[in-house]
């Protein structure tokens, strides 16, 4: 809506209280899982609603996803691969790649800044 509350516009479906959203750090997209696609999978979309983009296709579940500090890149957690681990992939989807493996059971990932040297 705007400032003054004025032209509500309604950017969810199939609502549910886990669901995870995240805004990118500019603002001009919001990523978040869904299983609108009948898979939890992650999407995104800009402030409006408008060219929601369906960014993961996989079977497993998908979602928890953060944007970098820089938007050029999103983290999310899928168990594809049998277990819950991190992920990572560019913006638009592209080059999906894990992160992390094995049974650790890794949720909610997000990005940290590097401690100092």
């Amino acid at each position: 809506m705007d400032a003054n509350g004025a032209n509500e516009t309604q950017l969810t479906f199939n609502i549910r209280s886990d669901v995870h959203s995240d805004w990118s750090p500019d603002g001009a997209r919001l990523v978040y899982d869904t299983n609108v696609s009948g898979n939890y999978d992650v999407w995104s979309m800009r402030p409006d609603g408008t060219n929601r983009a369906q960014l993961t296709t996989d079977p497993a579940r998908d979602g928890e996803a953060a944007w970098s500090p820089d938007g050029s890149m999103i983290v999310f957690m899928s168990d594809r691969a049998g277990t819950p681990d991190i992920w990572m992939m560019r913006a638009d989807g592209s080059l999906q790649t894990p992160v992390t493996s094995g049974p650790a059971r890794d949720r909610r990932p997000n990005w940290q800044p590097r401690p100092a040297t």
